[in-house]
């Protein structure tokens, strides 16, 4: 595999991301499913400035974290790959190293949601450590909440 390195996310980064989000492969598991337009991405964008990364395999853009609900101790976490890249160790060595970079600096807690048809994901995310503490419905979908913990 390439080297996987990630930037924060930058206004130019925008339309990579609406691209992938848009993609049915990827909007299918994310609560919001409509098409979004890069008018509404950039406007998104200059309300909130989220802290979101950018993650490339050498120079090429193959992914994007969202980042969200910091309180410094504990943290959201999500991951959508290009789908032409899915299925590499992408997503898999993303979190494990910003899981990892989180503890290092103080955080005790890294949670996620997943609806329960990416049973792709959820495989992940139990093979890193994600154990499910809670469940909801949004909509009619049944979502879970996932937490890494670092007190063993």
């Amino acid at each position: 595999m390439k080297t996987l390195t990630y930037k924060p996310m930058r206004r130019e980064d925008l339309a990579f991301v609406n691209r992938v989000r848009n993609l049915d492969e990827t909007r299918h598991f994310l609560r919001d499913t409509r098409v979004i337009t890069m008018s509404e991405t950039l406007q998104w964008f200059e309300e909130y400035r989220p802290l979101w990364l950018i993650v490339y395999a050498d120079d090429d853009k193959v992914a994007y974290v969202r980042l969200s609900h910091d309180t410094g101790e504990t943290i959201c976490i999500g991951c959508d790959v290009k789908p032409e890249m899915r299925r590499m160790g992408i997503a898999s060595s993303v979190y494990k190293t910003l899981i990892s970079e989180f503890y290092e600096s103080g955080y005790r807690l890294v949670w996620l949601e997943v609806f329960d048809d990416n049973t792709n994901a959820i495989t992940l995310y139990k093979k890193l450590g994600f154990k499910q503490t809670n469940q909801y419905l949004w909509g009619d979908r049944k979502a879970y909440i996932m937490v890494h913990s670092n007190e063993r």
